[in-house]
C-alpha cells in the first residue's frame, strides 16, 4: 500500500485530509525546474526543445546544471498531473515491474479526475490519451542530474514512457504503460530520489503554484529547516516555474507575488515576523535584480501523523475494472489478486478481454469467460503455460493499426507518396538505431529482464524489442509527412528539345 512507504511529507496529507489521500509522487530533480513553459502556445508545438536547468552544490560554490527536454509532440504543463499521479500507482503496486497496466477508467477515478460512477468516453479520457501521448515523445538529458542510487552527480539521458493502447475507446482492456528503466530506478530510489505529497490538493493549483507546491516539499518536507536559501527571484519564476524569460523583472515579480500568496492562503509559506505582506518575501539586490527567502506555513510544520495500515481495497487495484469486466465480482476479484500475482492475472485478463472482443484465432469458450480466466492463470502459476499464439497475433495487429492510425494522424499523403514517405523514414529509423545500438542493446536487457518475470523467453525477447525500439524512436527526429512530401514532389524538369 502507498502509506507504507510515505515520507513523512505525505503522511501529512493524512492530517490535512483526515484520510490518506490520493498521492502524487515526483522525482526530485525534476521538479528542480520546469518541464516546459507555462505558456502552451509556446509549448504545445511538434518538435518542441526547451533548454533550462538548475542550481547545486554548496552554498560557497554553487554551479549550474543545464537541461534540455525534447518533446517530440509538444509537452503542457498539465501533462505533469498525469506523470506524477501514474508514478505513484505504478509504484504503489505490490509487485509492479517497469509495466503498468491499467484501464484508463480506473487510473482517472484513482486520481480524482472523475467519479466512481462516471460513463466510460468523454473528454477527460480524450485528454488522458493525448498526454500520455505527448510524455512518450520525451527524450530528458542534464550534464549534472543527481542520481540517488549512486549519490552523486551524472549526465543522463532518458526518456519517461512508452505505451500500446486498445484502438476501441470502448475497449474494457488494460492500458499498457511501459516506464523507461533508468527513469523508474531514479523514482524509485529512497534517499534522494522520489517525493510523495497530496495529489488532490495539487490538483487544485493552477500549474505555476502546482510547480511552486512541489519545489516547497523539496525544501521543508521531512526537513527542520526553517527558512530556505536565498534564491534569485528571475531563476525561480523563469527556470523553476516556467514563466517566459522575456518578461521584465517588474511583471515576473508580480507573477511570483500572486504564486507566492496562493502558497500563504494554502498554509505552504508564512510571512516572516515583522513582514506584513507577500511582496516583503522580495528583496532588492540591484536593478532588476531581486532575492527571495520563504518560511514554511503549518502545511509543513505540523507534526505528522503516522498513517494505520489497513486491508487493501480491491477497487484499488489496477485489476480490478478488467477483472469486473470479465464478469467477477468484488469478494471474487479480491481471492483471484491474493492467490495469483499480478503480473499473470493481468495478461491472462487481456488474453480473455481479447476472446470475448473477439480476435481472430480465438477457439471459443468452452464454460464462460470467467471459467477460461481461472483454468489459465491455475496453469500459468506453476508456469505450465504460456499466452496462446492467437494472443500474440492479436497484438501485433494491433500494433500494426496503431502504427498505421499514428502515421495517418496528419493529413495524408497520396498513397504511392505515402509508401515511399514511410519506407525513407524506416531506412533512416533503422540507421538512427545503429547510431545508437549501445542504448538500444542495454534497453534491449533490461526490458527483456522486466517482462521475463511474467512471459515465456521468446515472448519476452519480442515485448522487450518492441518496447526498445519505442524509447529509441522517442529521440528520433524526421520531418513530417507533409513537410517531407513537400521537399519531394517537385516534378522533374522537362527537356528542351527544340533546336
Amino acid at each position: 500500500m502507498l502509506a507504507a512507504s510515505a515520507t513523512a511529507a505525505f503522511e501529512r496529507t493524512a492530517k490535512h485530509n483526515g484520510s490518506a489521500g490520493t498521492a502524487g509522487l515526483a522525482q526530485l530533480s525534476l521538479i528542480e525546474h520546469a518541464l516546459c513553459p507555462l505558456d502552451t502556445k509556446v509549448s504545445l508545438r511538434d518538435g518542441f526543445r526547451y533548454s533550462t536547468g538548475f542550481y547545486y552544490g554548496p552554498s560557497g560554490g554553487r554551479r549550474f546544471a543545464n537541461v534540455e527536454l525534447s518533446a517530440g509532440r509538444g509537452l503542457s504543463p498539465g501533462d505533469e498531473f498525469f506523470l506524477w499521479g501514474l508514478l505513484a500507482l505504478t509504484l504503489a503496486e505490490r509487485d509492479g515491474g517497469i509495466e503498468f497496466w491499467a484501464t484508463p477508467h480506473y487510473c482517472l477515478r484513482r486520481l480524482g479526475c472523475i467519479g466512481d460512477a462516471t460513463k466510460k468516453g468523454g473528454g477527460n479520457y480524450e485528454s488522458f490519451r493525448q498526454a500520455i501521448g505527448r510524455l512518450a515523445a520525451v527524450t530528458y538529458t542534464s550534464d549534472a542530474f543527481f542520481d540517488p542510487v549512486r549519490s552523486e552527480h551524472r549526465q543522463v539521458a532518458f526518456g519517461f514512457l512508452s505505451y500500446s493502447l486498445p484502438l476501441d475507446p470502448a475497449s474494457s482492456r488494460a492500458w499498457r504503460i511501459v516506464w523507461d528503466p533508468l527513469f523508474l530506478e531514479f523514482c524509485r530510489a529512497t534517499g534522494g530520489g522520489r517525493l510523495f505529497f497530496d495529489l488532490d490538493l495539487y490538483r487544485d493549483l493552477n500549474f505555476a503554484s502546482r510547480r511552486m507546491f512541489l519545489m516547497l516539499h523539496k525544501l521543508f518536507g521531512g526537513s527542520r529547516r526553517r527558512v530556505s536559501p536565498t534564491t534569485d527571484a528571475r531563476h525561480l519564476a523563469v527556470n523553476v516555474l516556467g514563466f517566459a524569460g522575456h518578461l521584465p523583472a517588474k511583471i515576473l515579480n508580480q507573477k511570483l507575488v500572486r504564486v507566492l500568496q496562493r502558497m500563504i492562503d494554502i498554509g505552504a509559506l508564512q510571512l516572516p515576523q515583522g513582514r506584513s505582506h507577500v511582496r516583503d518575501l522580495l528583496t532588492k539586490k540591484g536593478k532588476g535584480c531581486y532575492a527571495v527567502s520563504l518560511v514554511p506555513g503549518k502545511y509543513f510544520t505540523t507534526p505528522a501523523m503516522t498513517l494505520l495500515s489497513r486491508k487493501p481495497v480491491p477497487a484499488e487495484s489496477p485489476l480490478y475494472d478488467p477483472l469486473r469486466a470479465i464478469g467477477f465480482q468484488d469478494a471474487e476479484i479480491a481471492r483471484i489478486l491474493r492467490s495469483f500475482q499480478n503480473g499473470k492475472v493481468q495478461v491472462w485478463s487481456d488474453v480473455t478481454l481479447r476472446a470475448m472482443e473477439g480476435a481472430r484465432g480465438f477457439p471459443g469458450f468452452k464454460k464462460d469467460p470467467k471459467a477460461y480466466l481461472l483454468y489459465h492463470l491455475k496453469k500459468a502459476r506453476d508456469n505450465k503455460l504460456t499466452p496462446p499464439d492467437w494472443w500474440h497475433a492479436a497484438r501485433r495487429e494491433e500494433e500494426r493499426q496503431q502504427s498505421e492510425f499514428n502515421r495517418r494522424s496528419n493529413e495524408p499523403l497520396g498513397d504511392d507518396q505515402a509508401a515511399a514517405y514511410w519506407q525513407a523514414r524506416e531506412a533512416a529509423l533503422g540507421e538512427f538505431i545503429r547510431d545508437h545500438q549501445q542504448d538500444f542493446d542495454r534497453l534491449l536487457q533490461m526490458f527483456a529482464s522486466a517482462h521475463g518475470r511474467s512471459m515465456s523467453k521468446d515472448d519476452a525477447y519480442y515485448a522487450a524489442r518492441q518496447d526498445a525500439r519505442k524509447h529509441i524512436e522517442a529521440k528520433f527526429h524526421f520531418p513530417d509527412e507533409n513537410q517531407w512530401g513537400a521537399e519531394h514532389s517537385a516534378a522533374p524538369c522537362e527537356s528542351d528539345d527544340r533546336p
